[in-house]
């Protein structure tokens, strides 16, 4: 099995090591200030942006590959202060884009980075929430939660029901839609002979 996803021979040869580091990089599209931050606890640089080390202030759940319709969902999470939070989960995010890539790095925790990043999921913000936390009297800790969904469920997209009127608009000629008019209502009064 060879991996596709745009990685470099020497990308590779990286993973088949025993031991490798692996840092993700995530880029959110936030209304008025883009987010631009790494798992790692060291700042890193790519095409001129700067990547802020976040650490164990941020994690993120990323859903597993599969194939189907269903729209995967995944989160993310960032920790800190509940006023430099506060402005976040009161923006209009809702839709804006989001971005993971896969870095390997050279060191634990940093160090530098082997190739480019590889993209590794992309979707759209579905939700905000904010969970706030006690650590002791005088010290909380706040959370922000952002729900990611890769697209839009099967269902948004499609009707539950299709009318004779919705057949029409797509296939004038076509006048088997007008048997099916109440059929459904029509099938619950029928009684079947005992």
């Amino acid at each position: 099995m060879d991996l596709v996803r745009g990685l470099s021979e020497t990308q590779k040869q990286t993973l088949r090591r025993s031991v490798f580091f692996p840092n993700l990089m995530i880029f959110v599209d936030w209304p008025g200030t883009p987010l631009r931050m790494n798992l790692s606890r060291t700042d890193m640089i790519y095409q001129g942006e700067t990547f802020y080390g976040f650490g164990e202030a941020a994690g993120l759940t990323l859903p597993s590959e599969a194939s189907g319709i269903a729209a995967a969902s995944a989160s993310l999470s960032i920790a800190g202060v509940e006023h430099d939070l506060g402005s976040k989960v009161t923006s209009p995010a809702r839709g804006r884009s989001v971005s993971v890539f896969l870095a390997l790095m050279s060191e634990p925790g940093g160090g530098s980075r082997i190739g480019d990043p590889v993209p590794l999921f992309r979707g759209t913000i579905g939700g905000l929430r904010m969970r706030t936390s006690s650590r002791s009297i005088d010290e909380r800790l706040s959370t922000l939660e952002v729900d990611l969904s890769t697209g839009p469920s099967a269902r948004t997209k499609s009707s539950i029901y299709h009318t004779n009127e919705d057949q029409q608009l797509r296939y004038p000629t076509d006048t088997a839609g007008r048997l099916v008019i109440l059929a459904y209502a029509k099938a619950q009064k029928l009684r079947w002979p005992e």
